[in-house]
């Protein structure tokens, strides 16, 4: 993972990306970004139906602008996230005062997730 050179929404996101209604937060550590994760579901559909409930849609194929990024965003509060990137198999959480703060390894139903998402399914998740 690079460290990002901008932070900030593009122009065609969504007004609220998406809302965790006093739901779970997890802790600013990587076994707590694992957490909010594996809380998401078993399969790739599962995670998909939880995104969805939750009000997470994003860009396909964009590491700073898919669901999972802003979910992530909301569900570690306690990071002060300013910026995420996920990759097909990784994530990487920033916050600029202290600089790269957390990766870690997706979990599969994560990573089958994204390759899907990113492949054109889940259209309803997409903008």
């Amino acid at each position: 993972m690079t460290t990002p050179t901008s932070v900030g929404t593009p122009a065609d996101a969504p007004v609220t990306p998406g809302v965790l209604p006093d739901g779970p937060v997890y802790p600013a550590t990587s076994d707590g970004v694992l957490a909010a994760l594996t809380a998401l579901g078993d399969t790739a559909d599962a995670v998909a139906t939880a995104l969805l409930a939750l009000g997470y849609t994003g860009r396909p194929a964009s590491p700073a602008y898919c669901p999972i990024a802003w979910y992530l965003i909301d569900a570690v509060p306690e990071l002060d996230t300013e910026h995420v990137e996920v990759g097909c198999d990784d994530a990487g959480l920033w916050n600029a005062p202290r600089g790269h703060a957390i990766d870690v390894d997706l979990p599969d139903q994560v990573v089958a997730f994204i390759t899907a998402f990113d492949g054109g399914a889940y259209p309803e998740l997409a903008w």
